[in-house]
């Protein structure tokens, strides 16, 4: 949400003109704000914001409308900068201001939205407001990129699928605090049978309790369908045989849980997918494709199918290939820089390692520019070889070769083979191979 959409829901929250479709839903309210106890809600589980000592906020409340929602972060704000929150204008607490006078300010500052700011009526969503505008203290509005958030990014991956909508935030030497309403998705009461079912992969006993009267879409308590179910147990005859019931590969997508985002994690069905698994996965992720599954769509970190896939070891090209002939794009790769990621490589991770070289293979085959490259994986600080091993390094170099790139001189002379030779006559014989590659290029 954006600012004028949060201005435009406190207005309607004061006319009481509310839309419907932010309305009946499930949503939770999460604070950071330093050191805190975190608590859980009933119907939540039981480890909801707790995730090996990582602060991830703590929930302070739950709404049924994104009004609500927002009515319970204007009270907070309230409580803090007003004594009496049911009088327009109040004191403004351990400041030198006595009063607020937001009227004098707005006339004063050439702000966007003032027609809507002048709607608002209701004391404590004003304040929001005003906070939302930077009038108490500089604070930001996160839009895109959530999870990129220092204080609560990682909150919402605590929810089996969620989704932010609304995030504030605001660092050092300023605040330390951030606040953030977190939509739940939609959850029901699914038919056990068929959830067995669906877990053993009996397709003979799916197809008797669809017979029987089961909803081939009905939701779990957690918000799964049973083809999430049969999904993440990687039954592949099980997941055709539900589609061909009717079964709606698009469910949840929104929420960050499609179902080829699915699978087992500690035994709970989860979106926690992480790359493309050997054996039946592959055979599962292509018939949900094929039946219509969104493939574009971004899990609880901001992935698509595709980004799973490049991140797949060892790098999977035929899938890829098929991906991207059924429209599938990347979501956190488009802005990447081929440059950027030679420079800072995730040293003494070999996965990690490993998956960067194919997240720079991906990008080279996508065209993306690679000027420099080769200077940027043999730079100015050498590596040793427990923080990038030598078969690495060359690895790296020959993807870069095998796409055109050339080892051409910076504005000083030095070029890749002349760093990589410093670096292998300076104690680092991880740089050999590479210098001997480059050497070989260049004769």
């Amino acid at each position: 949400m954006d600012l004028e959409e949060i201005l435009r829901c406190l207005v309607e929250a004061d006319s009481g003109q509310r839309r419907a479709e932010l309305c009946g839903g499930r949503y939770v309210v999460v604070e950071y704000t330093g050191d805190f106890e975190p608590h859980d809600l009933d119907d939540l589980e039981e480890d909801v914001l707790e995730d090996e000592g990582d602060s991830l906020g703590a929930v302070t409340g739950e709404a049924s409308s994104l009004y609500d929602a927002l009515d319970a972060v204007a009270a907070t704000f309230a409580d803090r900068y007003d004594d009496d929150p049911d009088e327009l204008v109040g004191e403004y607490r351990d400041s030198d201001v006595d009063e607020l006078d937001y009227e004098e300010w707005l006339d004063e500052n050439d702000l966007p939205f003032v027609p809507l700011l002048r709607e608002i009526r209701s004391p404590r969503r004003r304040i929001l407001a005003y906070v939302l505008l930077g009038y108490h203290a500089p604070m930001d509005l996160v839009e895109e990129n959530f999870t990129d958030d220092h204080y609560l990014g990682r909150a919402v991956v605590r929810f089996p699928g969620a989704r932010f909508r609304f995030l504030l935030s605001a660092a050092p030497p300023h605040h330390e605090e951030a606040y953030a309403i977190v939509e739940l998705q939609p959850v029901g009461e699914q038919d056990g049978e068929l959830s067995d079912a669906c877990r053993r992969g009996d397709v003979a006993a799916i197809e008797a309790a669809l017979a029987g009267g089961a909803d081939v879409n009905a939701l779990d308590e957690r918000g799964m369908t049973p083809l999430h179910v049969a999904a993440a147990y990687r039954h592949v005859d099980a997941v055709s045989a539900l589609l061909a019931a009717g079964a709606d590969p698009r469910l949840q997508a929104e929420y960050g849980n499609a179902a080829h985002f699915a699978a087992l994690e500690a035994d709970l069905v989860r979106p926690s997918a992480d790359g493309i698994e050997k054996g039946a996965h592959w055979d599962i992720l292509r018939v949900l494709v094929a039946a219509g599954a969104p493939v574009n769509a971004t899990n609880l970190i901001g992935a698509t199918l595709l980004d799973l896939a490049v991140r797949t070891l060892p790098y999977p090209e035929e899938k890829i290939r098929f991906l991207l002939d059924h429209g599938a794009r990347s979501a956190s790769l488009r802005d990447a820089s081929v440059h950027a990621l030679l420079r800072n490589l995730p040293l003494g991770s070999p996965a990690d390692l490993r998956t960067r070289v194919n997240v720079v293979r991906f990008l080279l085959a996508s065209g993306t520019s690679a000027d420099g490259a080769l200077r940027a994986l043999v730079n100015d600080t050498g590596y040793d070889e427990k923080e990038v091993p030598g078969d690495v390094l060359l690895e790296l170099a020959e993807v870069l070769l095998r796409h055109g790139v050339r080892d051409t001189p910076d504005d000083d002379g030095a070029t890749a083979l002349s760093r990589a030779r410093f670096w292998a006559e300076h104690g680092h014989a991880n740089y050999e191979p590479v210098a001997e590659r480059l050497s070989r290029e260049t004769a």
